[in-house]
Protein backbone atom coordinates (compact mmCIF):
# COMPACT_ATOMS: atom_id res chain seq x y z
CA UNK A 1 0.00 0.00 0.00
CA UNK A 2 0.70 3.44 -0.13
CA UNK A 3 2.99 4.95 2.70
CA UNK A 4 1.39 7.58 4.86
CA UNK A 5 2.98 10.53 6.98
CA UNK A 6 1.74 12.13 10.75
CA UNK A 7 2.84 14.78 12.28
CA UNK A 8 1.87 14.17 16.15
CA UNK A 9 2.17 14.25 19.79
CA UNK A 10 1.87 12.09 22.61
CA UNK A 11 1.43 8.44 21.65
CA UNK A 12 0.55 8.40 17.83
CA UNK A 13 3.49 5.40 17.55
CA UNK A 14 1.59 3.21 20.04
CA UNK A 15 -1.78 4.59 18.64
CA UNK A 16 -1.20 3.27 14.72
CA UNK A 17 0.43 0.20 15.97
CA UNK A 18 -2.82 -0.44 17.69
CA UNK A 19 -5.08 0.26 14.60
CA UNK A 20 -2.48 -1.73 12.54
CA UNK A 21 -0.88 1.41 10.92
CA UNK A 22 2.44 -0.47 9.41
CA UNK A 23 2.72 1.94 6.54
CA UNK A 24 2.52 5.16 8.90
CA UNK A 25 5.66 7.49 9.48
CA UNK A 26 5.31 9.69 12.28
CA UNK A 27 7.09 12.69 12.63
CA UNK A 28 7.38 15.05 16.25
CA UNK A 29 8.16 18.01 16.83
CA UNK A 30 6.71 21.60 16.69
CA UNK A 31 4.12 21.78 14.52
CA UNK A 32 4.47 25.76 13.45
CA UNK A 33 7.92 25.42 12.88
CA UNK A 34 7.40 22.11 10.35
CA UNK A 35 4.57 24.15 8.67
CA UNK A 36 7.39 27.07 7.75
CA UNK A 37 9.64 24.32 6.63
CA UNK A 38 9.47 20.66 4.85
CA UNK A 39 5.72 20.33 6.18
CA UNK A 40 4.30 23.32 4.38
CA UNK A 41 0.88 22.25 2.40
CA UNK A 42 1.81 18.81 2.61
CA UNK A 43 -1.34 17.41 3.48
CA UNK A 44 -4.70 16.77 2.63
CA UNK A 45 -5.82 16.54 5.83
CA UNK A 46 -4.48 18.76 9.07
CA UNK A 47 -6.88 17.52 12.48
CA UNK A 48 -6.10 18.73 16.23
CA UNK A 49 -8.05 18.79 19.87
CA UNK A 50 -9.39 22.47 21.21
CA UNK A 51 -6.00 22.73 23.16
CA UNK A 52 -6.33 26.38 21.85
CA UNK A 53 -8.38 28.91 20.94
CA UNK A 54 -9.44 28.29 17.25
CA UNK A 55 -7.63 31.19 15.76
CA UNK A 56 -4.37 29.83 17.29
CA UNK A 57 -4.96 26.55 16.34
CA UNK A 58 -6.09 27.27 12.34
CA UNK A 59 -2.71 30.06 11.84
CA UNK A 60 -0.85 26.56 12.90
CA UNK A 61 -2.91 24.09 11.10
CA UNK A 62 -3.98 25.81 7.38
CA UNK A 63 0.25 26.44 6.57
CA UNK A 64 0.36 22.50 6.77
CA UNK A 65 -2.29 21.78 4.63
CA UNK A 66 -2.41 21.59 0.43
CA UNK A 67 -4.62 23.45 -1.61
CA UNK A 68 -8.32 21.42 -1.44
CA UNK A 69 -7.60 19.95 1.79
CA UNK A 70 -8.67 20.44 5.29
CA UNK A 71 -7.89 21.71 8.88
CA UNK A 72 -10.61 20.41 11.45
CA UNK A 73 -10.58 21.31 15.36
CA UNK A 74 -12.51 18.71 17.36
CA UNK A 75 -13.67 20.84 19.47
CA UNK A 76 -16.69 21.43 22.35
CA UNK A 77 -19.03 23.99 23.23
CA UNK A 78 -16.86 26.53 23.74
CA UNK A 79 -16.04 26.78 20.50
CA UNK A 80 -18.83 29.45 19.92
CA UNK A 81 -16.14 31.79 21.51
CA UNK A 82 -13.68 31.58 18.87
CA UNK A 83 -15.81 30.94 15.63
CA UNK A 84 -15.43 34.74 14.59
CA UNK A 85 -11.61 35.01 15.24
CA UNK A 86 -10.94 31.76 13.28
CA UNK A 87 -13.32 33.13 10.30
CA UNK A 88 -10.34 36.19 10.23
CA UNK A 89 -7.95 33.48 10.64
CA UNK A 90 -9.04 31.24 8.17
CA UNK A 91 -9.66 34.70 5.59
CA UNK A 92 -5.99 35.63 6.17
CA UNK A 93 -4.38 32.54 5.48
CA UNK A 94 -6.00 31.34 2.52
CA UNK A 95 -8.94 29.41 4.16
CA UNK A 96 -12.99 29.01 3.59
CA UNK A 97 -15.07 30.01 6.08
CA UNK A 98 -15.42 27.60 9.34
CA UNK A 99 -17.73 24.76 8.51
CA UNK A 100 -19.33 23.28 12.14
CA UNK A 101 -20.52 19.55 12.02
CA UNK A 102 -21.88 18.14 15.34
CA UNK A 103 -20.50 14.98 16.33
CA UNK A 104 -22.63 11.59 16.81
CA UNK A 105 -20.92 8.74 18.17
CA UNK A 106 -22.66 5.86 20.14
CA UNK A 107 -22.41 6.42 23.94
CA UNK A 108 -20.52 9.85 23.63
CA UNK A 109 -22.13 12.44 26.42
CA UNK A 110 -20.42 14.87 25.62
CA UNK A 111 -21.23 17.86 23.03
CA UNK A 112 -18.04 17.01 20.37
CA UNK A 113 -18.34 19.24 17.08
CA UNK A 114 -15.80 19.02 14.18
CA UNK A 115 -14.84 22.99 13.31
CA UNK A 116 -13.39 22.51 9.39
CA UNK A 117 -12.09 24.95 6.68
CA UNK A 118 -10.94 23.85 3.68
CA UNK A 119 -7.66 25.65 2.38
CA UNK A 120 -8.42 27.70 -0.91
CA UNK A 121 -5.52 29.49 -1.46
CA UNK A 122 -2.03 29.22 -0.31
CA UNK A 123 -0.89 30.24 3.05
CA UNK A 124 1.20 33.71 2.66
CA UNK A 125 4.95 33.49 3.78
CA UNK A 126 5.43 34.69 7.56
CA UNK A 127 2.89 32.15 8.55
CA UNK A 128 3.07 30.16 11.09
CA UNK A 129 4.61 32.54 13.18
CA UNK A 130 6.25 31.29 16.24
CA UNK A 131 3.87 30.08 19.58
CA UNK A 132 6.13 33.08 21.42
CA UNK A 133 4.47 35.90 18.86
CA UNK A 134 1.30 33.86 18.22
CA UNK A 135 0.12 33.85 22.09
CA UNK A 136 1.55 37.12 22.38
CA UNK A 137 -0.62 38.52 19.76
CA UNK A 138 -3.10 36.18 18.64
CA UNK A 139 -6.08 38.47 17.01
CA UNK A 140 -2.90 39.47 14.32
CA UNK A 141 -4.49 35.98 12.57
Amino acid sequence: GERSEIFAHGGARETAAQLGLSELTVRHGRAEAFGRGEGREQFAVAITRALAPGNIAFEILLPLVQIGGVAAIIAGPNSTKWLDAAARTATELGGAQPEVRPVVWPGLERDVRLVLIRKLTPTPEGFPRDMRRIKKDPARA
